[in-house]
């Protein structure tokens, strides 16, 4: 808003929060890939499974039985276990990936967790492997352990980035969004006006020093 101001282009905000309320519920009701699904498949298939048990934060791998399978697209399933080591996508850090080791070794390109406590492991449909899957049966769960690093990596460097812009910019910095993958990081934050040469020189700076200073991360 103080921008379009400052360029003279005046703002209806009663329209503008009416098209974002709309938007955000049209959002809600669309799964996290962009396929377009309904939300209310992961639901029923919730209800039936119950809720996923996460395992990742301290193991790679898990022996997990497989409770359903689900049609994304013709070219994806989503396969629902009753745990999981996979990090399913949410607050700005993408899902993990990895394999499922077993009569083929499947490829899960990627985790969602489209509602809470549900974790749903996409894996291509195209090659067939994933028909040698039965419900029912134990199946090894193994993650891509160096693109975890990677994520890991970046998600505390989110953490990092954040206080070194308080330290230079104020207390007014807070995370407005954010998103933490293997090869990136993104941190948004409000301020009230573009970061000069100077404060980014010092941000940078400010975050050098605290990597220097080896803290642990919990």
């Amino acid at each position: 808003e103080i921008i379009l101001k400052e360029k003279n282009i005046a703002v209806n905000i009663k329209e503008f929060d009416q098209a974002m309320a709309k938007q955000k519920a049209t959002s809600k009701k669309s799964h996290k890939t962009g396929v377009g699904i309904d939300n209310s498949i992961y639901y029923t298939s919730r209800e039936k499974c119950g809720e996923t048990k996460f395992v990742g934060y301290t193991d790679l791998t898990s022996s997990s039985m497989l409770l359903d399978i689900i049609d994304i697209d013709s070219d994806t399933k989503g396969l629902i276990f009753n745990q999981t080591p996979f990090y399913g996508e949410s607050g700005g850090q993408l899902g993990d990936s990895g394999w499922i080791e077993g009569i083929s070794e499947i490829e899960i390109t990627d985790t969602q967790k489209p509602i809470d406590n549900f974790f749903v492991h996409l894996v291509s449909a195209k090659n067939g492997r994933h028909e040698g899957l039965k419900v029912g049966n134990k199946y090894v769960l193994v993650i891509d352990s160096e693109k975890r690093n990677l994520s890991a990596r970046n998600h505390t460097a989110t953490h990092i980035l954040q206080q070194a812009l308080i330290d230079v910019l104020g207390s007014h910095v807070k995370q407005a969004g954010s998103i933490v993958g293997q090869s990136r990081m993104r941190f948004d934050f409000p301020h009230k006006h573009a970061m000069t040469k100077e404060e980014i020189t010092n941000v940078e700076n400010r975050v050098n020093e605290i990597i220097a200073s080896g803290l642990d991360v919990q």
